[in-house]
């Protein structure tokens, strides 16, 4: 079984130059965003998916997997904000979460894990 992650220790916010350096295991050769692409309008948002897989991987409830779905969906936007492309982002964070948010994603979710 995977390490869980303490969320103590994780720096969740995207937005942070200190992000790489505080999240340990964030390796930027890794495809965090499984089923689509890492770069969109030259934007990464790996941070904003590996966040979202952490969570998933260490939170046990229905309630947490739809909490970590709308944190992608905000940390997608921020990040796509912060690169001037708000408007963009905005769409595009919701076909993310619209896309995490289905009947597949919660197979993925319990996963390895004992479903209430």
């Amino acid at each position: 079984m995977p390490k869980r992650i303490n969320f103590n220790d994780l720096d969740a916010d995207v937005l942070s130059p200190n992000f790489e350096k505080r999240n340990w295991n964030f390796d930027t050769n890794k495809d965090y965003c499984s089923f689509s692409p890492d770069v969109i309008f030259g934007v990464d948002i790996r941070r904003a998916c590996f966040i979202h897989d952490h969570r998933y991987a260490t939170d046990d409830s229905i309630y947490d997997k739809r909490a970590a779905d709308r944190e992608l969906r905000r940390n997608i936007y921020k990040l796509g904000k912060a690169a001037g492309k708000g408007w963009k982002f905005r769409i595009i964070s919701a076909l993310y979460y619209r896309g995490v948010s289905t009947w597949l994603s919660r197979l993925i979710f319990w996963r390895g894990k004992d479903k209430p």
